[in-house]
């Protein structure tokens, strides 16, 4: 059945519960070796490299669509970004 069929109340008080369950959590004193910090940090710096590319790939359309809401032609704004030799 799952989620589905639940109703919303109890969904909340699912997540309610969950939430009062991990915010009330004690300190854990765990050790995080170098190997597992090594595993975040490569993590981190590939997400962040992620990022980059998506928004170099999609920036133009995202830009296009930004120019003609206000009002702006794709070419008026390349006049104004781009210098002339």
């Amino acid at each position: 059945m799952g989620w589905i069929g639940m109703p919303k109340r109890t969904i909340l008080m699912v997540i309610l519960l969950a939430a009062a369950y991990v915010a009330d959590a004690g300190p854990a004193y765990a050790y995080i070796d170098p190997a597992t910090g090594s595993i975040i940090l490569q993590g981190i710096v590939g997400g962040a490299a992620t990022f980059m590319v998506v928004i170099r790939l999609y920036g133009a359309r995202a830009k296009k669509r930004i120019l003609v809401i206000f009002g702006r032609t794709p070419a008026e704004a390349d006049h104004f970004t781009h210098s002339t030799k």
